[in-house]
């Protein structure tokens, strides 16, 4: 149980940390960019 609930929130952080990341990104690249 401890070790399901410890992977489960090794996955949610990386996708949460992923979606995070590429979110930054693609604001940076927006605003760097010429539109």
């Amino acid at each position: 149980m401890n070790q399901n609930q410890r992977v489960f929130l090794f996955l949610f952080g990386g996708i949460s940390l992923g979606l995070f990341g590429l979110t930054m990104l693609s604001l940076s690249a927006v605003y760097i960019l010429p539109t």
